[in-house]
């Protein structure tokens, strides 16, 4: 019988194959991004444009979305009509929140590997002290994107935080 003898080399170098399978495991995949949106269609009443890609290339899944926000200490959620433009995967959104408030967008996409995003919007007066938001009418603080569901704990930290700006 054959014995083998397994070294520190060989333990390192499994460990780095098991870790290297589960990064790809997790790389690629479905995910959302949101961008102020491009001049033609800020014109048509868009204000930002939202995409689903999966390993970097459009995606035809489906995503949802509401407009989440703090209005006076007050919470709001209004279901957001996402449209479809004539590019696989882009959404454009208008603006169907109001202009009082701190707001975030949850941005989510289900299936068997559901992922979500959260679009920090700039209160309008950080907005107008920063220069003024895009001809789109609406300032992007920043975009948290998930490889899950957007959780409401997740929606709570970021209201606080843009109300505190």
């Amino acid at each position: 019988m054959v014995r083998r003898r397994f070294t520190f080399g060989t333990l390192l170098a499994t460990s780095f194959m098991v870790a290297l399978a589960a990064a790809a495991a997790y790389a690629g995949g479905h995910q959302i991004s949101a961008q102020a949106a491009p001049y033609d269609i800020a014109k048509r009443g868009g204000a930002l444009v939202v995409s689903l890609t999966n390993c970097g290339l459009p995606s035809s899944g489906t995503m949802s979305g509401t407009a989440e926000g703090l209005i006076n200490g007050r919470r709001q959620s209004i279901p957001l009509k996402l449209l479809k433009t004539s590019k696989r995967g882009v959404y454009a959104v208008t603006r169907q929140w109001p202009i009082e408030g701190t707001w975030v967008l949850r941005l989510e996409s289900r299936g068997p590997h559901p992922v979500g995003a959260l679009v920090e919007l700039r209160p309008e007066h950080a907005a107008a002290a920063a220069g003024g938001a895009p001809a789109s009418g609406v300032a992007i603080a920043s975009v948290r994107t998930f490889y899950h569901a957007v959780d409401a704990s997740e929606v709570e930290t970021s209201l606080r935080t843009l109300a505190s700006l």
